[in-house]
């Protein structure tokens, strides 16, 4: 308890001693990625958000979510340009870069927990002792955008480092959002050996679907399974039925993301879960896992029906969007009051971050 609360205090004069835009001033977004997007909704509400800026020549001049990505360069055209550094992995250098060119900046992870301080102690207070230290250490590593840490925070077994999430039994039923090529299903189905209700994989990409399809194919031989008692959706899953894209800058497959514009010719099908477990009433889910690029918080809104009524255990990913490391725990409260919570981080980088919320 005496370490987490030296992390929190850490964490209380990084904030106090940074320097922030203020309300309604021009801001600059650095780094027209994933986190970018993922906040620039968010920032919206308070800033007149009048770019995006990276050093990729590939966006620039691009119109990413509607706003304009311009070079570096461009930032000297204004007078007194504040920057919110969205992209962590890069802020060293993203930093010098704009010390260079005399413009102010902070890391947008800075911004975010300084203006809702009281939201992510609130979370802080939620957790046991363990899952504080892990919490208030990978928060300080963010705001320092320094990994070299973050390691004395990992916990192996990823989804399952905890008894009541690593056991199926014969009456589980388990959705995994965000399927990929199908790893997850495979450690679960090993765990259970083989002895769990149902499981249900989303996954809208084509070659990861591909390779989850396969993978299932395999486990279902070698596990002696009945027939559908794995089922592979090639469709995303977010807060209503609809259609929508891929993000054209999505990069590798793991990375893969979707955009939150919908789209006519959106090629990417996205589900409610309330929706698609509608016509399955006997259908009781007992263990929901969650890895989909930023689309956790429209996911579990789309499930609330879900959640209220069977109360699962949750495994959810909070590292893409700073906001989630708050929003998703006070809202899942909320709904449901007797919920738990843990948070584990999963790997030597920034990514990996996951909320476990289960019932005594």
């Amino acid at each position: 308890m005496i370490e987490s609360e030296n992390l929190w205090s850490q964490i209380t004069n990084i904030l106090e001693t940074n320097i922030y835009p203020k309300e309604g001033q021009d801001v600059f977004l650095f780094g027209a990625g994933l986190q970018g997007t993922l906040s620039v909704s968010h920032l919206k509400k308070h800033f007149n958000v009048l770019a995006f800026c990276d050093n990729d020549v590939n966006k620039q001049g691009m119109l990413i979510d509607g706003i304009i990505c311009v070079s570096p360069k461009a930032l000297t055209q204004y007078s007194n340009p504040f920057v919110l550094i969205t992209s962590i992995k890069n802020y060293q250098n993203i930093s010098i870069e704009l010390s260079a060119l005399n413009v102010s900046y902070c890391i947008v992870d800075a911004y975010v927990m300084h203006r809702y301080f009281r939201s992510f102690f609130d979370v802080y207070q939620l957790l046991d002792s363990a899952s504080k230290r892990v919490y208030a250490g990978v928060l300080l590593c963010r705001l320092k955008a320094d990994i070299s840490s973050i390691e004395q925070y990992c916990s192996d077994q990823q989804y399952f480092c905890f008894p009541r999430y690593r056991y199926l039994n014969q009456n589980d039923i388990f959705v995994d959002c965000g399927a990929f090529v199908g790893d997850i299903v495979q450690k679960a189905v090993e765990n259970a050996m083989g002895l769990f209700r149902k499981f249900y994989a989303f996954e809208p990409s084509e070659k990861a679907f591909s390779a989850l399809k396969k993978r299932v194919s395999y486990l279902q031989d070698i596990w002696a399974l009945s027939e559908g008692q794995i089922v592979c959706e090639k469709k995303g899953v977010g807060h209503k039925n609809t259609f929508l894209d891929f993000r054209k800058d999505s990069g590798n497959l793991a990375n893969i993301s979707i955009s939150y514009e919908e789209s006519d010719s959106g090629n990417v099908e996205i589900v409610s879960l309330d929706q698609y477990f509608s016509e399955k009433k006997e259908e009781r889910i007992t263990f929901l896992k969650a890895d989909i690029e930023g689309f956790e918080w429209n996911m579990l809104h789309g499930a609330k029906e879900i959640l209220l009524r069977d109360k699962p255990r949750l495994a959810i990913s909070i590292y893409h969007s700073i906001y989630d490391f708050f929003q998703i725990a006070l809202y899942l409260k909320e709904l449901v009051p007797e919920y738990k919570f843990a948070v584990r981080h999963h790997w030597n980088s920034f990514d990996e971050t996951i909320l476990y919320c289960y019932l005594e």
